[in-house]
């Protein structure tokens, strides 16, 4: 057994190596990148997201269940 391996035998606690570091780090940026990409307003799925997210938020449907609500949890309007 070389030191190093006696050394993190003894060792309480976890041993990561360097590359193994530098490979967790990799794919994070790699994820980030992907999110940043994806959520960037003007890529295609995401403007296709946008409009759909609209049209469901600001339907009469979603005002009248947005009333129920603030019924429901006595909501009311401060110049109520």
């Amino acid at each position: 057994m070389s030191r190093m391996e006696r050394d993190q035998a003894e060792m309480n606690g976890a041993h990561i190596n360097n590359d193994d570091l530098k490979d967790i780090a990799e794919d994070i940026e790699d994820i980030y990148n992907d999110f940043e990409s994806f959520m960037d307003p003007n890529y295609g799925l995401q403007q296709e997201a946008i409009k759909l997210d609209a049209k469901i938020r600001f339907s009469p449907e979603m005002a009248a269940l947005g009333g129920l609500i603030k019924e429901d949890l006595a909501l009311f309007d401060i110049t109520d």
